[in-house]
């Protein structure tokens, strides 16, 4: 089966708008989406990708501070809680700010789902790259599929390095791997390899390969960089996230809540071409969102605003009528009766209640949680 060998989105972060191209990606659109001619600046429970960057607020601080570590390393890990918003500021964040500054930047997505491995995802993520790329036997490997890839890759470790020094000579190339715990935690099926064996094996790949590409540079593609960058859930066992900052060499980046002031743009910096929200709705909202001058929820903002967005007024105001005499929390009750009554059987309807009840707590004293 061959891969796609692209996918575009358009971004229009900078003044002028840029096209990004990230391989083996798919940007995720907003379920609650209700109005086809007005797109909604919020995106509920989804993350932001680069053709959301025109909405994607509230973190220049954290952009400027990770471009930093971008360009200086060829390894960035980028930790947080679940929620934090690590995928958005990698990929409405780093993507579109690398490549409105130098477009001579490619990008591809590593992801692990089920069906994978992480050399299969690795293969993956670099078969769309690898048009004119001939290691041996004069094939081409653009014309070899997944599984044959991830064989090579896993059996040779000296392939990746191969791949990404002949890619490195036309482009600067941003690998992002995103929910890189899944890998931290796989779970090996080999009847003669530890699940912690094949573990080390990939991140030892990994390591060698990009640092092999970085020294092969010649001195015409010398200001070109392959540059690894990963989202990992610090809820990530210890000693698994310990061995890969070992491997990497480097101290992750840790992305924290939102302040009060950030608070601010995520609402009203996305309406500033499309409506308004009043200032006695917007304190409705930091009363139930902030607490100890902190965003606590920041998805289960994202999901509130998207939902307001979709009530506000004829005049894309969103105002405390829209909100409702029960407030914020009235609308997130409805949300929940509208999600299990429509598509849940009857069986699973009392599980999913008592889940989201278990889940999230709205106080409107001490904040969301």
């Amino acid at each position: 089966v061959r891969i796609e060998a692209r996918r575009r989105w358009s971004s229009t972060i900078s003044q002028t708008e840029s096209e990004i191209f990230i391989f083996n990606y798919s940007e995720p659109n907003n379920p609650d989406e209700k109005d086809k001619n007005q797109e909604n600046p919020y995106l509920a429970l989804k993350h932001f990708g680069p053709n959301h960057a025109k909405y994607y607020f509230g973190r220049t601080k954290e952009i400027g501070e990770l471009s930093t570590k971008v360009n200086e390393n060829n390894f960035v890990a980028v930790t947080g809680t679940s929620g934090a918003g690590k995928s958005s500021l990698v990929l409405a964040g780093i993507v579109p700010e690398l490549y409105n500054k130098n477009n001579n930047w490619k990008f591809t997505y590593f992801k692990l789902y089920e069906d994978n491995d992480p050399f299969r995802a690795l293969a993956k993520a670099l078969l769309p790259l690898c048009s004119g790329i001939k290691l041996f036997d004069d094939e081409d490997l653009s014309e070899i599929n997944c599984a044959k890839l991830s064989i090579l890759l896993n059996d040779k470790q000296e392939i990746f390095g191969e791949i990404l020094t002949k890619i490195q000579h036309n482009n600067s190339l941003l690998i992002i791997a995103d929910q890189f715990e899944e890998v931290l935690s796989y779970k090996s099926f080999s009847d003669t390899e530890s699940s912690d064996d094949y573990r080390f094996h990939f991140l030892d790949t990994l390591v060698k390969g990009i640092k092999s590409a970085s020294e092969n540079r010649s001195a015409k593609d010398h200001s070109n960089r392959i540059v690894w960058i990963s989202t990992i859930r610090d809820t990530t066992i210890g000693n698994q996230l310990a061995l890969y900052t070992n491997h990497i060499g480097r101290d992750p980046y840790i992305l924290g809540p939102l302040d009060k002031n950030q608070f601010k743009a995520v609402i009203k910096d996305p309406l500033s071409s499309k409506g308004t929200i009043t200032e006695e709705a917007f304190k409705a909202l930091e009363k139930t969102f902030i607490k100890d001058d902190q965003v606590k929820n920041l998805p289960l903002l994202q999901y509130t605003l998207s939902a307001l967005w979709n009530t506000r007024n004829q005049n894309n105001e969103i105002n405390l009528d829209t909100i409702g005499k029960e407030g914020v929390e009235g609308i997130l009750k409805s949300k929940a009766n509208e999600m299990y009554q429509k598509s849940l059987t009857e069986k699973k309807e009392e599980v999913f209640k008592k889940l989201f009840l278990d889940l999230i707590s709205i106080d409107p004293k001490n904040g969301s949680t």
